[in-house]
């Protein structure tokens, strides 16, 4: 880890696990009764984030990622 960027990365994964936990957590308790729209919000966020900071066909489920 010689880079900081490479550090921020890792805490963040690190934090948002944290808050998926609590938040599934706070659903099986029945505390919290999630919306259809708060997880169309978070279901796309990722491709929204990854699209804006211009990471453009990386992902490796998609069938049209650059192989070469």
């Amino acid at each position: 880890m010689n880079d900081y960027r490479e550090l921020l990365g890792y805490l963040a994964v690190f934090l948002g696990l944290i808050g998926y936990i609590a938040y599934f957590r706070s659903i099986f308790s029945g505390k919290t009764k999630p919306h259809a729209f708060s997880w169309f919000i978070c279901s796309h966020e990722r491709w929204f984030c990854r699209d804006i900071a211009g990471a453009k066909n990386d992902f490796p489920l998609s069938d049209t990622h650059n192989t070469a």
